[in-house]
C-alpha cells in the first residue's frame, strides 16, 4: 500500500513537470520513454527465450513426447525387457538380463554409430553423460531416446525389494544447426538425461541395448526407430556402455580431423587432416589417442599437436610401443586433451583393411635383441651347445686315434721259441 502511494505521488509530480514543459521537450521526452519501452520488450523477449531454452535443453518450440505406460511384462525375472525407450520409468527386479542383444562392433559403414560415452556425472537423482553418434546417409535426429538399467547395491536393493531402475532417458543435440541435415559422415554430440529413482552415485548404470533408439525431430516427434542390431559400437564404446558410471572425463569441445590420412615410421604414427570445427585444436599440445591394431586390441599413444595449415598434425610416440593396423581400424578413432577437455574423433579420407600401417621400432613379429641371424636365444643356445659336443667328440676321436700302438718285445719271442723246440 505503501510503495502505491509513493507511486502515484510521483505520477502526480511528473504530470505537473510535463504541463509545464514546452511542446518540444515533450516530444523529445517521449522519444526517450518509447525507446526505452522498446529495449524492455527487447529483453524480455530474449528473457522467454533463454527459459524456454532451459527448459528443454534445446531450441525453442522442442517439446518432449509423453511417457507411454511402462510394459507390465517386466515384473518377472524371465527374458529381456520389453516396450519402447520412450515408456515411463519403471522397476525391473535386478537379476532381469539386461543388453541380450548385442550390437556390431566397429562396422564402420553403418548407418548409425556409437563412438564415445564422457562426462559422466550425477546431480541428486539426476544421472547426465555425454554421447558421441557417427551418422552415415541418415537424418541427424535433434533428440534420441535411449534406456538405461540402474542396479543399486546390495544395501540399496534390500530397500526396494531386489528392485533395479529402468529408466527413459532423453538425449539432445548439442549443436542444434546440425539437427535435420541429411549426414554424409557426421560426427554429432548429445547431452542425456534421466531421473532415478534413488540415489545413483554408487550404482551400476548401463546401457539397455535391448531397446532400440527414438529419433526425434526438432519439434519433439518421433520418426523412426532404429534397433541395435542396426547400430555399431565402434572402439571401447561396447565397455563403456556397460559402466556408464566410469566415463567421467569431461568435455569442453568436441571436433574432428577430417580427410586425415596417416603413416608410420620406426619412431612415430604420423597422422594428418583438417581439423572440423576449425578451431578444434586451437591451444592444444599434447593429446591421448585410443588407437587399434589390425586384431581390435587398443593401445593408447602420447602424440604431440602441430599445424601445417590449414591441417593438424598427430605424431604419435610409437618408440616403446609398436602398431600393426589399417586405415579402416583407425577411421573413426578418439583422443582425449586432458587440459583442454578436448575430444577428438579421426576421419580418414578413404579406409580400407589392406591399407596397411605400421609404426614402431619392428611392427612384424617380434626377435630377441640379443640374435643377430634372427633366431630366437634358446635356438641358438641349442645350436652351440650342439656343436660342443660334436666339437668335443672330435677331439676325443682324434686322441684316439693318435695313441701309439704297445711295441712287441722279439726277444722274449724267440725265447719262447727257443724253449718250445
Amino acid at each position: 500500500m505503501r510503495q502505491t502511494f509513493w507511486i502515484l505521488l510521483f505520477c502526480l509530480a511528473f504530470g505537473n513537470v510535463l504541463t509545464n514543459l514546452d511542446i518540444e521537450t515533450r516530444t523529445r521526452l517521449g522519444r526517450v520513454v518509447r525507446f526505452m519501452m522498446a529495449i524492455k520488450e527487447i529483453n524480455e523477449r530474449k528473457l522467454r527465450k533463454l527459459q524456454s531454452t532451459d527448459s528443454t535443453d534445446g531450441e525453442e518450440g522442442y517439446k518432449s513426447p509423453n511417457a507411454t505406460e511402462f510394459d507390465p511384462r517386466n515384473n518377472n525375472t524371465e527374458g529381456a525387457e520389453v516396450g519402447e525407450a520412450t515408456a515411463a520409468d519403471g522397476q525391473v527386479p535386478a537379476n532381469k538380463p539386461v543388453s541380450t542383444k548385442i550390437p556390431p562392433k566397429n562396422n564402420k559403414n553403418n548407418q548409425v554409430q556409437i563412438l564415445k560415452f564422457h562426462s559422466f556425472e550425477t546431480l541428486g537423482k539426476i544421472i547426465k553423460f555425454g554421447s558421441i553418434f557417427y551418422f552415415i546417409r541418415k537424418r541427424i535426429p535433434f533428440g534420441i531416446f535411449l534406456r538405461l538399467r540402474v542396479t543399486y547395491s546390495s544395501r540399496l536393493r534390500n530397500l526396494q525389494s531386489g528392485m533395479a531402475d529402468s529408466l527413459r532417458t532423453e538425449c539432445l543435440i548439442d549443436d542444434p544447426a546440425q539437427a535435420g541435415v541429411q549426414a554424409t559422415g557426421n560426427n554429432v554430440n548429445y547431452n542425456c538425461n534421466a531421473t532415478a529413482s534413488q540415489d545413483p552415485s554408487n550404482a551400476n548404470i548401463t546401457l539397455n541395448t535391448d531397446y532400440g533408439l527414438v529419433f526425434l525431430d526438432e519439434k519433439g516427434e518421433a520418426y523412426e526407430t532404429v534397433g541395435f542390431e542396426q547400430i555399431s559400437m565402434n572402439g571401447n564404446a561396447s565397455e563403456e556402455a556397460a559402466n556408464l558410471q566410469d566415463n567421467k572425463d569431461k568435455v569442453s569441445k568436441v571436433g574432428s580431423l577430417k580427410s586425415s590420412s596417416a603413416y608410420g615410421n620406426t619412431s612415430t604414427l604420423t597422422i594428418k587432416g583438417i581439423p572440423n570445427p576449425t578451431d578444434t585444436l586451437d591451444g592444444v599440445s599434447d593429446i591421448k589417442m585410443d588407437l587399434y591394431d589390425k586384431n581390435d586390441a587398443k593401445k593408447q599413444y602420447d602424440c604431440k599437436v602441430t599445424t601445417e595449415s590449414p591441417r593438424k598434425v598427430l605424431t604419435c610416440d610409437a618408440s616403446s610401443q609398436q602398431i600393426s593396423t589399417t586405415s579402416e581400424k583407425l577411421h573413426l578413432s578418439t583422443g582425449y586433451a586432458s587440459t583442454q577437455k578436448v575430444l577428438l574423433t579421426v576421419e580418414m579420407g578413404s579406409y580400407s583393411s589392406d591399407d596397411e600401417i605400421n609404426a614402431g621400432s619392428n611392427p612384424g613379429p617380434y626377435y630377441s635383441k640379443s640374435s643377430s641371424s634372427g633366431l630366437s636365444g634358446g635356438a641358438i643356445a641349442g645350436i652351440v651347445i650342439a656343436c660342443v659336443v660334436v666339437l668335443l667328440a672330435a677331439t676325443v676321436a682324434a686322441i684316439m686315434l693318435k695313441k701309439p700302438s704297445p711295441s712287441v718285445d722279439n726277444t722274449t719271442v724267440a725265447e719262447l721259441k727257443t724253449d718250445n723246440i
